[in-house]
């Protein structure tokens, strides 16, 4: 079996009809670009970099205030912890002594203790039943310039000492 006609007819490539741009198009061809090529006037690459840099900048910004906002959470999550520590002592050992160095080495902070009666009890209620008062522990946590950076009171049942 053999194919009537064997020759094979070259049909040329319809030819590219050049696309016209609608009047106020974002691409606009530069008069001496090759026709096709799409090219950006400046105010237009000036508007862009404009918005980049102001999505940049706000970035930036967030950045730098997630990092503030997580040094005073770390800050703030270490004088908790040092109150924890030197408050739990306190109730162990008393606030008579200070608190030793191997228990608290912390070098840029200080403890205090004190003990005092409660205050604002209700009158039918007492601070005291026979061996055994009730005192208010009070730790407070000084940075190394002396301030008070926190202060915790707990209110507490000792054994009276005979």
């Amino acid at each position: 079996m053999t194919p009537a006609n064997t020759s094979l007819s070259i049909v040329p490539a319809p030819k590219r009809e050049e696309k016209r741009k609608r009047p106020g198009s974002v691409f606009r061809s530069r008069p001496d670009a090759p026709v096709g090529i799409a090219a950006f006037t400046l105010v237009e690459v000036v508007v862009a970099l404009v918005i980049l840099q102001a999505g940049i900048l706000a970035g930036v910004s967030l950045l730098a205030s997630a990092r503030q906002r997580t040094l005073r959470a770390e800050a703030s999550w270490r004088e908790q912890h040092l109150m924890a520590q030197a408050m739990e002592y306190f109730l162990l050992a008393g606030a008579d002594n200070g608190i030793p160095e191997e228990f608290f080495p912390y070098p840029d902070y200080s403890v205090d203790a004190a003990t005092a009666s409660p205050q604002g009890l209700p009158p039918e209620v007492a601070d005291s039943q026979p061996g055994w008062r009730l005192e208010t522990l009070t730790v407070m946590l000084h940075d190394n310039h002396g301030n008070v950076v926190r202060q915790l009171s707990v209110d507490r049942i000792v054994r009276e000492e005979p």
